[in-house]
């Protein structure tokens, strides 16, 4: 092709571009790219590549460019940057040590490296880089929040805080080292301040989603669920796109029992990321509370394709089709959900009523007193078992087993089940 096609392309990329059409601009870069053109063309290219997100063509213009420049430090971190988003971890890892021995001060190399090692799985390495980083540029607060979040994957909870601590001192306002933080003090069994972080986090970036998001999911995890509702929604007015906020929100409504708000928050969820299987297993679980459950087989059907071992979703598929009259299906499905995780109590729980639906009483007895080995604090199968001991005459057991269930749940009327027990 003659050269000054090359030059009508160019200038064709260059209107795009500047239009704010980058796709098209990449797409007239990629026929400019085959016609093997200068240096200067390659570097263009490339960056363009970055800019669209095609990082296809930014590896094609950087990688194009090292045969010229095989020693330029900033063309190699580029090209690494780009196999990186290709996942082509080993070949960018070793493009940025490449880049960090020919220039020893480039920090940004060193932090590639170490999220490329992270992307890896290799967090004590990840952490030795950004030690190393750190050490070289102390006064920078992303290096301290990068050792955090290396920290924080290798299992060094305690070492991540205090990176993430440092971080903050240096930038009080930066929004990685609060979010580690958080996630630091909760691995350490501190909710409560992890919330308190959090909270700090919002304030200063009302419109982060990712902020609310874990402000609610602590919020979970300490009971307050209004709360953990409030934020919830919050992320999800920050990121309209975002399914998991809904997944969060409707675990808070299902918790304060508004089972219709929940299955709504569900629904939202899968329009979002259909291919979800926890949203519609959980959409599938408000439907079954709602007493529909044809609408919540299929949900739940759904489920348990999107994600075969996924236990939760085999119980509740077996209680949507006993809810049918399906009871061999039912069995079949809790048994699977066994299969998959042998102590899941409410399988158990299924399982030991079908044993009683068939007048199989010690069965049903020795399925809930497994339950109860592996799950103590399940009100439910201890009422139930109660029910079976205190037909078979075992009045000691069953009352046992009724005031255990009431200490559990509060439940008056196991009072009354503990009074027809008790002997006159």
């Amino acid at each position: 092709m003659p050269a000054e096609n090359l030059a009508e392309i160019l200038k064709e990329a260059q209107r795009h571009h500047d239009a704010g059409r980058l796709t098209e601009a990449a797409g007239a870069c990629r026929r400019a790219l085959a016609l093997a053109p200068p240096p200067g063309v390659l570097q263009v290219i490339g960056q363009v590549g970055a800019r669209a997100g095609d990082w296809d063509l930014a590896a094609g213009g950087f990688g194009g460019l090292l045969a010229f420049r095989p020693d330029d430090p900033d063309t190699l971190l580029d090209y690494a940057i780009a196999l990186r988003h290709l996942g082509k971890f080993d070949a960018a890892a070793d493009a940025c040590q490449r880049a960090r021995d020919l220039d020893p001060a480039m920090i940004e190399a060193r932090f590639t490296l170490g999220h490329i090692l992270l992307d890896q799985g290799d967090a004590t390495g990840a952490a030795r880089v950004f030690t190393a980083a750190a050490d070289l540029v102390p006064d920078e607060p992303l290096a301290h929040a990068n050792l955090g979040m290396a920290a924080l994957a290798a299992g060094d909870f305690g070492g991540a805080e205090t990176a993430f601590r440092r971080s903050m001192a240096l930038d009080p306002a930066g929004s990685a080292a609060l979010a580690g933080l958080g996630a630091a003090l909760l691995r350490q069994g501190r909710p409560s301040q992890a919330a308190e972080v959090q909270r700090h986090a919002v304030a200063l970036d009302p419109s982060s989603a990712a902020a609310w998001h874990d402000l609610a999911l602590t919020s979970v995890g300490l009971g307050t669920m209004e709360r953990a509702a409030d934020s919830a929604r919050r992320a999800m007015l920050c990121d309209l796109a975002d399914p998991l906020a809904p997944v969060t929100l409707g675990n808070a409504l299902l918790a304060l029992g508004r089972i219709e708000e929940a299955a709504d928050a569900y629904r939202r969820a899968t329009a979002l990321h259909p291919t979800g299987a926890e949203a519609w297993n959980n959409l599938g679980f408000c439907l079954n509370r709602l007493n529909l459950p044809s609408e919540a087989r299929a949900a739940l059907a759904l489920a348990v394709t999107l994600d075969p071992g996924f236990a939760p979703a085999w119980c509740n598929l077996g209680a949507a089709l006993a809810g049918q009259g399906h009871h061999g299906e039912a069995d079949t499905a809790w048994r699977r959900a066994l299969t998959l995780q042998p102590d899941h109590p409410d399988a158990l729980l299924s399982v030991a009523n079908a044993f009683l639906r068939d007048n199989r009483f010690g069965l049903a007895a020795a399925t809930l007193s497994y339950a109860l080995s592996a799950t103590p604090d399940f009100p439910r199968a201890q009422t139930l078992l109660g029910n079976i001991l205190l037909d078979r005459g075992e009045v000691a057991r069953a009352t046992t087993a009724f005031r255990q269930a009431h200490r559990l749940s509060g439940d008056a009327g196991l009072e009354v089940k503990m009074a027809l027990a008790l002997p006159i």
